[in-house]
C-alpha cells in the first residue's frame, strides 16, 4: 500500500519538493487550558507501526478501545482532554511531547517500552556522499550538509543518534523539516526534487522506490539504516503521572498482556486486523504490514528492562533522552532547558555488572572467514572509519593514552549495534617494498639498484644479506617472511587494542558486544601513504583502523548475541 502511493505520485510526475516548515516546540500549538481528569472511557492510542499488533491483541483492556493517533498533536489534545491518559511515541518524538504536557501542566512518566525499528527506517543520500565520514569531511572542509527530514516525527532521535556519532551537533548541518513523513511535503520529495538536499530520512518503501526499481534516481543511493543502527529507533508508551499513581494494577496487566501478545505476531487474524487499522483492507495492506512487523523487534521483559533501567546499556533510556533532550534545547526545539523524564518503577532487579560477549575461537574463525569472502565479494559497505596511531614497536596500549579512542569505539559499537567492527592492524609497508624490489632487480639483473636495496635493508635491520649471491627463490623466501610476520605483527597489536577496549569497558561498567569487534591483521598492504617522504607520513602508516561495515548477507553467529 505503502510502496504503490509512493509509486503513483513517482510515475505521474507529481512528487514535487517539499514545502519546508519552521520547526517550533509542540509546546506553541497547544491551546492553553488545565488538563481535565482522565475519563473512564480512555482509549490506547497507536500509530503506524507494527507494534500495533499488540495494542490490538490487548484490546479488552481499553475501555474506549484503540484509535490510530499519527498527528502527535492530536495525542497532546487527547490527553489534556482526559481521553487518554497515554502517549504512543518513539523516544525522539517523545521528548518533544512529554516537554509540550509539562509546559501545560501534566507530568508525563515513560511506562513501557514496544520495540525498535530493523531496517524499516533509511537514510538515502546522493551519491556523492559515499559514507558517514564524508558528511564529516564536509563540515571539515565548511560546508554544511543538507538533510530532509520529517518534523517531529519518528527519525528526530534518530538524527541526534547520528549526528553525535559523527562528533558534529545541529548547528554543523543545515536541516529542512518537512510536513509528512511520505508523499508529498515529505523528505522522499525533497531529496528527489531539491538538489540541494544531501540526506533524507525516510521508511524503507520510500528508499526502495527511490533507489531501485523503474522509478529509481540515478543519483540516489543507501546510506545506511536502522538495521546497522539497530537501537536508533525506540517506540514506546507514556503515560499521566497522576493517572499512574492511581492504576498500577492497571498498567501491570497492560504492560504483561503486552508481553504475552509478543507470541502472536504470526497470528493471521491480528495480522489482518492490524493491517486493515493501517491500511485498509486488500491484500496488498496486508502485504505492506508483513514487511512492516519483519523490520520490527518486539521487545520481551528483558529486553525492555535492559533498555529502561539497565545502567550498563549504553542505549538504555536515560543516555538516549538525556543526549536528545540537551540537543533540542540546544535548538529551541522544546520550551523546558532542564527537562528530565522519569520512568516508571516497576521494582526491576537489573544486574548492573557490565555484560562482554564473545564468540569462542571456532565460531570467530568462521565469522572471518565469511567476512573476508563476503569483502571479496564487495558485499561489505564501509559506512565509518577511524584511525588511532601508535609507535613502532610498541604493543601495549594504555588506558592513560589512550581513553577517549577507547571510550569512542565503545560508544560506536553500541551506536551501530547491527554492524561490524573490523579492527584492522596496519604497519609501515617499507621493509615489504624493499624485498619485492629486491626481486623485481634480481630478476632484470639491475645490480646498481640491487645494491641500493641491500644498503637500505643493513640500515633498516643491522642484517647484511649478499642480494647478488642469493637466489631468486631464496629472495622470495625471505619477501613472504617479511610479509607474513608483518601481518602477524599488525594482527598481534590490533588483537592487543581489542583486550585493552574489553578491559576499559570491564572497568567502565559498560556492555560490549566484543563479538562483533573482528580482528585483522593487514601487515603493509594498505598504508596511507606507500612511500612515505618523512618520519610523520611514517607514522601515520602504523596504525589500528576501526571500519564499521554493514554487510548485505545475514551473519548467522551474530543472531543469538545481539538479542537479549
Amino acid at each position: 500500500m505503502l510502496r504503490l502511493f509512493i509509486l503513483s505520485f513517482l510515475s505521474l510526475g507529481i512528487l514535487n519538493a517539499s514545502s519546508y516548515i519552521t520547526p517550533t516546540p509542540f509546546s506553541k500549538h497547544i491551546k492553553q487550558k488545565k488538563a481535565k481528569k482522565v475519563s473512564s472511557s480512555y482509549h490506547m492510542p497507536v500509530i503506524t507501526w507494527a507494534d500495533v499488533m499488540l495494542s490490538i491483541d490487548n484490546e479488552k483492556l481499553f475501555p474506549n478501545g484503540i484509535k490510530l493517533v499519527d498527528d502527535p498533536i492530536k495525542q497532546i489534545d487527547d490527553v489534556i482532554d482526559g481521553k487518554t491518559p497515554f502517549i504512543r511515541q518513539t523516544v525522539g518524538s517523545g521528548v518533544m511531547i512529554v516537554d509540550a504536557l509539562k509546559k501545560a501542566g501534566v507530568d508525563m512518566i515513560l511506562f513501557h517500552s514496544l520495540s525498535d525499528s530493523l531496517g524499516a527506517d533509511v537514510i538515502v543520500s546522493k551519491k556523492k556522499i559515499k559514507n558517514l565520514n564524508y558528511l564529516k569531511t564536509m563540515v571539515k572542509k565548511g560546508k554544511k550538509p543538507v538533510i530532509a527530514i520529517q518534523w517531529g516525527g519518528p527519525h528526530m532521535g534518530w538524527l541526534i543518534q547520528l549526528l553525535d556519532s559523527l562528533k558534529l551537533s545541529i548547528d554543523d548541518v543545515t536541516i529542512k523539516y518537512t510536513e509528512n513523513l511520505f508523499g508529498e511535503n515529505s523528505p522522499e520529495s525533497a531529496i528527489a526534487e531539491d538538489k540541494s538536499i544531501d540526506i533524507a530520512f525516510v521508511i524503507s518503501p520510500s528508499a526502495a522506490t527511490l533507489v531501485s526499481g523503474e522509478y529509481a534516481l540515478d543519483n540516489l543511493h543507501l546510506l545506511t539504516s536502522t538495521k546497522v543502527m539497530s537501537d536508533a529507533i525506540k517506540d514506546v508508551i507514556y503515560v499521566r503521572e497522576d493517572w499512574a499513581n492511581k492504576n498500577r494494577d492497571r498498567l501491570k496487566k497492560i504492560r504483561d498482556g503486552y508481553f504475552a501478545s509478543r507470541e502472536n505476531i504470526k497470528n493471521d487474524k491480528l495480522i489482518k486486523s492490524s493491517a486493515k487499522i493501517l491500511f485498509g483492507e486488500g491484500k496488498q495492506g496486508v502485504d505492506d504490514f508483513i514487511a512492516m512487523r519483519d523490520e520490527t523487534r518486539f521487545h520481551n521483559k528483558k529486553r525492555s528492562n535492559n533498555f529502561l533501567y539497565n545502567s550498563s546499556n549504553l542505549m538504555n533510556f536515560d543516555r538516549k533522552t538525556s543526549q536528545i533532550i540537551s540537543a533540542y534545547s540546544k535548538a529551541g526545539y522544546i520550551s523546558s532547558k532542564n527537562l528530565s523524564i522519569d520512568k516508571y518503577n516497576w521494582d526491576v532487579k537489573i544486574d548492573k555488572k557490565a555484560k562482554i560477549t564473545e564468540l569462542d575461537k571456532k565460531a570467530k574463525a568462521s565469522v572471518i572467514h565469511k567476512i573476508q569472502s563476503l569483502d571479496l565479494k564487495g558485499q561489505g559497505q564501509d559506512i565509518f572509519k577511524k584511525s588511532i596511531l601508535f609507535k613502532p614497536n610498541q604493543s601495549t596500549f594504555s588506558e592513560t593514552a589512550y581513553k577517549g579512542e577507547f571510550e569512542e569505539t565503545i560508544r560506536l559499537a553500541a551506536t551501530y549495534g547491527g554492524a561490524v567492527i573490523k579492527i584492522i592492524g596496519n604497519v609501515d609497508p617499507q621493509l615489504q617494498r624493499a624485498w619485492n624490489k629486491a626481486v623485481e632487480f634480481k630478476k632484470s639483473h639491475k645490480t646498481a639498484k640491487l645494491m641500493k636495496v641491500e644498503r637500505y635493508l643493513k640500515k633498516v635491520t643491522g642484517v647484511n644479506n649478499n642480494l647478488q649471491t642469493m637466489s631468486i627463490q631464496r629472495i622470495k623466501t625471505e619477501r613472504n617472511s617479511v610479509q607474513n610476520a608483518a601481518k602477524q605483527t599488525s594482527k598481534e597489536r590490533a588483537n592487543a587494542v581489542k583486550s585493552a577496549i574489553i578491559k576499559y569497558a570491564q572497568k567502565r561498567n559498560y556492555n560490549l558486544d566484543a563479538a562483533r569487534l573482528i580482528v585483522l591483521g593487514e601487515g603493509g598492504d594498505n598504508p596511507v601513504y606507500k612511500k612515505p617522504l618523512n618520519k610523520k607520513q611514517f607514522l601515520k602508516n602504523i596504525r589500528v583502523e576501526f571500519v564499521i561495515t554493514n554487510y548485505n548477507a545475514e551473519i548467522s553467529e551474530f543472531n543469538e548475541i545481539q538479542d537479549f
